[in-house]
């Protein structure tokens, strides 16, 4: 008598790998939508955007050990609702923090200056999330007995 082995499958990568992945998405990203924005603009100061993104890089890896309980939770809870929620909860929170923080320490001026430079970065980590949590065909195990 063969039975299906249903219950929803264990992603194979761990969630400080998913994690590194979505910081790696999110730098490469934002970086090249800075980099495309700028040529537009400015053609002869490409090196501005590369000089953010490289320091919002080493700024970001520092909020690593922030987001790595969500996708540490996500991996735990395995619906796949529940995984791209906790996921896209852990990079919102991340980058609200990482906000705050640079608001505060450092003399950017107004949100809205930061926003505007921060946003690729979001906009990247968000589809990031979205394409590291999509919806994958189960593979069915099927044993006889």
């Amino acid at each position: 008598m063969p039975f299906t082995h249903s219950s929803t499958p264990v992603t194979s990568q761990s969630a400080l790998a998913r994690t590194m992945w979505v910081w790696l998405f999110s730098n490469l990203g934002g970086t090249a939508l800075l980099v495309l924005d700028f040529s537009f603009k400015y053609p002869t100061d490409l090196a501005i955007p590369l000089v953010v993104g490289l320091m919002v890089a080493l700024l970001s890896l520092a909020c690593v050990p922030l987001a790595w309980p969500f996708f540490a939770m996500s991996r735990c809870a395995c619906t796949e609702l529940r995984c791209r929620l906790l996921a896209l909860a852990g990079v919102l929170v991340v980058f609200g923090v990482a906000h705050m923080a640079l608001l505060h320490w450092l003399p950017i001026g107004s949100p809205s200056s930061l926003l505007s430079f921060s946003r690729p970065y979001l906009g990247t980590a968000v589809l990031a999330v979205a394409w590291l949590y999509r919806p994958r065909q189960k593979a069915a195990k099927v044993a006889y007995a």
